[in-house]
Parts: structure tokens; C-alpha cells; sequence
């Protein structure tokens, strides 16, 4: 059996908080005393599998998360905080660009999603190493609808199988 090898998240905080008008970036928000996104690094911080994270945080807030975040909470295993890109795409990319070669396996994880599990993460690492890629997901429940150029509904979608 192949030994496993290393295991890097790349974490995207790169929003400004625009939709949701709250003038303080969704990351930074408080949730339960804490900014949003310490939740999901601090999972990451107990993933034994996991050996290090790149977050990426919009260019003009890297020294925030350094100092509010990763100092503050002690997080050992963000090594590396840079900057984004205009989309989350482009910040996925930025944080791609700096795990290094002998990484076997890059989790991407939202920041802003903070209700991720250590479970979840190590469940993932485990079906990408066997299938070669993973991603979590749950079954759609929502009933979805495609719409025409005028916004008109024209029909309803069979949700079996969307996720």
C-alpha cells in the first residue's frame, strides 16, 4: 500500500461582503465570538492528515487575517495568507499556485462555510486518494426551474441527480 502522502487546504476568504451589505468583509464577521472563517481553519488545524493551508484573503485584508487570525489564534498550520483575485475562481487559482509540487492531494475548502467537520475532510482525503478527485456534496432538494431570457419560467427540472 502506497503511503500517503501530503495533504495541503487551500482556503478562499477572498469576498468583500458586497451582497450582503454588512460594510465588514463575510470572513471577519463574528460568529459565536470569533471571526467567521477561524471556524473552518481550526478544523483544518485538527486534521492530522492535513499538513498545511494557504488561505487566500483579498490583497488589501492579508495583514488582517495574519494578525486577527492566524496570530491571535495561534493557527500553526496556515503557512502561507495570499492575496486573491477578483473572483473566487481567480483566488482558487492564486492559492493553487502556491502548494508545492510534492503535495499528493489540495482540499478547497470556503472559509465562510463554517460548519465543515473533521469527519467530512478526512471522509474527502480518503475518496480522492481511492478515485483520484472527491468532492462533498448533498443531494439537491430545492425544486429547480429553468427560466427564459425574459425570466419566465419555461420548465421544472428533474432534481434526481443534481447535487
Amino acid at each position: 500500500m502506497k503511503a500517503a502522502g501530503k495533504v495541503v487546504a487551500v482556503v478562499p476568504a477572498g469576498g468583500t461582503g458586497k451582497r450582503m451589505g454588512a460594510g465588514t468583509p463575510k470572513q471577519f464577521l463574528m460568529l459565536d465570538g470569533v471571526p467567521m472563517m477561524l471556524h473552518s481553519l481550526r478544523v483544518f488545524e485538527r486534521v492530522p492528515g492535513v499538513t498545511e493551508v494557504v488561505l487566500v484573503v483579498p490583497k488589501e485584508e492579508r495583514a488582517r487575517a495574519l494578525a486577527e487570525v492566524v496570530e491571535r489564534y495561534g493557527l500553526k498550520k496556515v503557512l502561507k495568507v495570499v492575496p486573491g483575485g477578483a473572483t473566487r475562481q481567480e483566488s482558487v487559482h492564486h492559492g493553487l499556485n502556491e502548494v508545492d509540487e510534492d503535495v499528493e492531494i489540495v482540499v478547497v475548502h470556503d472559509a465562510v462555510r463554517p460548519f465543515v467537520t473533521e469527519d467530512l475532510i478526512e471522509r474527502s482525503i480518503e475518496a480522492a486518494r481511492q478515485h483520484g478527485g472527491a468532492i462533498a456534496a448533498v443531494p439537491m432538494k430545492d425544486t429547480p426551474k429553468q427560466a427564459g431570457p425574459d425570466g419566465l419560467i419555461q420548465k421544472t427540472l428533474d432534481r434526481a441527480g443534481l447535487w
